[in-house]
């Protein structure tokens, strides 16, 4: 398991409808993490560390997302990410 703290300078940086792993505040938390080539969607989150992962996105990512992408207000929080080995 994996703890993702997104920032209020993760929210700042990033840009409202993208999820790449330069732009999305989910994503450039999970940077922050370590995880590289993040991708964030409502239905999953993918990333690569030695192989590649993809797991179903937390159901508070997946407001979190459709909340910043629609301009309303956000605050900085934090999701555990289950990793399947």
């Amino acid at each position: 398991m994996i703890i993702i703290h997104v920032t209020q300078e993760n929210i700042d940086t990033g840009n409202r409808g993208s999820r790449s792993s330069e732009s999305c505040p989910v994503a450039l938390a999970m940077k922050d993490a370590g995880m590289h080539y993040p991708w964030v969607d409502s239905e999953y989150i993918s990333f690569f560390d030695a192989e590649a992962h993809q797991e179903p996105t937390p159901p508070l990512v997946a407001l979190f997302i459709m909340d910043f992408d629609a301009g309303e207000p956000v605050e900085p929080f934090e999701f555990e990410l289950e990793v399947n080995e």
